[in-house]
């Protein structure tokens, strides 16, 4: 069955373009970008005048198309740059290499946009289109030849110019939004063409530093997405480095990144006496313990100021969280992971236990540290744990079977976490899933006393599985109305419902857990009957 050659929605595309108002196509919007899509046989295919007698016209109508969305782009009306710069990201789409040899001025028009005042979500579709395409004309060497190598300094030029515009223009400071968008391009862009950005990689490195490892010193609440999206381009910049650098540049950005959370550890534990020490040749600092805990600096080379026991930690479990996405980032080529310093900066925190009872006061504590900062750091201390746990699973994922040697000292280590914090869902959810990836390592080889040690973990495991089935038994309640030693008993407030009928204490409680929480809870549960 032969194919239509001139489906309607083409004629009914450019027939809505040529009669409609500019101001009123927005509303239009979806309708012409689901026409585009069933135009795709169409705009893909090469032009043939003499091959059908519709061919022809398909042909006037494809160019009146795309002459008319680069007049859109050209034009002066925010609402004719919104739908130009749509239109143009799904004709490229729908018509594969046949529109992308043609879409050099879209490129240009689409960056001048990116220039101008116009509102910030046009810019990020401008941004995303442009990504589109580049990423497309990946496997045509001539299109990149002819476009992208020309075109990629100017995109990178008007990005930096919406990240710090300049005080001329008097421009506001772009929407966190549009900053996600723009780290998300350069990061998937530089993977592509390295070396025709090489050259903006300072400036970059500038304007993702206040992202990277935000903490309550900064004074503003930076959205996890986009921390996220700027460690994934810090780390992907590595790639830019010249003559087959890029492995060694991401050793020695892993290897600073835990030279900086020691450092901060330094200032954040040094109400503890640590009993660790380094197998990677580190030495801690010496701490001036009549001033606040603080770090970092103001050079643009190096992470922001922070000052108190919370930020400190915020910064700690930022790095630990960023060197589990470089360990979780794929690379071109093969890096040397420096796995004694990442095991020895997560052994230092696993050596460091919270104390209970009269221990909170005096034992292992440095006496010169006032108990306000004691106390605080106690708070904070069990999401450095968990962060801890959770680099040592991006790890794991990283070398596979090449972790066995490690596997069993890492579940030492998680046991003794989850003793201190297993109240904890967080806590519990990250120790069932780095308990699952190690027993799967090294189940079978665990000596017995390893084997009997796992308890609490079952038990959190089973009570949870439990909990959130509505099988969990209440806990109950000490009668205390019994007289001892001749005393009149006091008097206890009692839940008077508790003596209704069919209100027994025996009765069955749910808990709410995350899925994420019940997940790992099953997985672990079917993992410790197979190991």
């Amino acid at each position: 069955m032969a194919l239509v050659s001139l489906p309607p929605e083409l004629r009914s595309i450019c027939r809505r373009l040529t009669s409609t108002k500019v101001e009123q196509l927005p509303p239009l919007l979806p309708a012409l970008l689901k026409d585009v899509g069933r135009c795709q046989e169409t705009l893909s295919r090469p032009v043939e005048p003499k091959s059908s007698e519709s061919s022809p016209e398909a042909a006037i109508l494809v160019h009146s198309l795309k002459t008319q969305i680069t007049t859109l782009l050209n034009g002066r009306t925010s609402q004719g740059c919104f739908v130009g710069v749509a239109l143009a990201k799904a004709v490229v789409e729908s018509g594969g290499w046949e529109c992308l040899r043609a879409s050099g001025p879209w490129v240009l028009g689409l960056i001048s946009v990116m220039q101008k005042k116009d509102p910030a979500i046009t810019k990020e579709l401008c941004i995303v289109t442009i990504t589109k395409i580049y990423v497309l004309m990946h496997e045509y060497p001539t299109l990149v030849r002819e476009i992208v190598t020309p075109n990629l300094p100017k995109f990178a030029k008007a990005c930096l110019q919406i990240l710090k515009p300049p005080v001329s223009s008097k421009v506001g400071k772009a929407p966190y939004s549009l900053v996600e968008t723009i780290f998300e391009a350069v990061s998937t862009l530089v993977a592509l063409h390295p070396t025709t950005l090489r050259e903006f990689v300072g400036k970059f490195k500038a304007e993702i530093r206040p992202f990277l490892v935000p903490t309550i010193s900064d004074n503003i609440l930076i959205p996890t997405s986009l921390q996220a999206s700027s460690q994934r381009l810090a780390i992907r910049l590595h790639m830019t480095a010249a003559k087959g650098g890029d492995s060694t540049e991401w050793t020695k950005h892993v290897e600073e990144l835990v030279k900086a959370a020691h450092s901060t550890a330094d200032q954040v534990f040094r109400a503890v006496r640590e009993t660790w020490e380094s197998t990677s040749g580190y030495k801690p600092q010496t701490v001036n313990i009549d001033a606040e805990p603080q770090g970092g600096s103001g050079d643009l080379d190096q992470l922001p100021r922070w000052i108190g026991v919370q930020a400190g930690s915020e910064r700690i479990i930022g790095l630990l969280q960023f060197i589990g996405e470089y360990l979780r980032c794929r690379t071109r080529v093969a890096v040397t992971v420096p796995i004694t310093a990442l095991v020895d900066i997560a052994s230092r925190i696993s050596s460091i236990k919270l104390p209970s009872g009269k221990e909170r006061s005096d034992s292992g504590m440095n006496p010169a540290i006032g108990r306000e900062e004691r106390d605080e750091l106690w708070a904070v201390f069990p999401d450095i744990q968990v962060a801890a746990m959770g680099m040592h699973l991006a790890l794991i994922q990283r070398l596979g079977k090449g972790y066995i040697p490690l596997a069993q000292d890492t579940l030492d280590q998680t046991l003794r976490i989850l003793q201190s914090i297993y109240r904890l869902p967080q806590a519990r959810t990250t120790a069932f899933i780095l308990a699952k990836e190690l027993l799967r390592l090294c189940g079978p080889t665990l000596p017995k006393f390893t084997v009997e040690s796992l308890g609490l973990l079952v038990r959190c495991c089973c009570r949870d599985l439990l909990g959130a089935s509505g099988y969990l038994p209440k806990p109950k309640v000490s009668n205390s109305s019994i007289p001892q030693n001749g005393q009149k008993p006091k008097l206890i407030s009692q839940n008077a419902d508790a003596f209704l009928p069919g209100k027994s204490q025996d009765d069955m409680m749910s808990v709410s857990l995350s899925a994420e929480h019940l997940s790992a809870a099953e997985a672990l549960l079917t993992t410790l009957f197979n190991a």
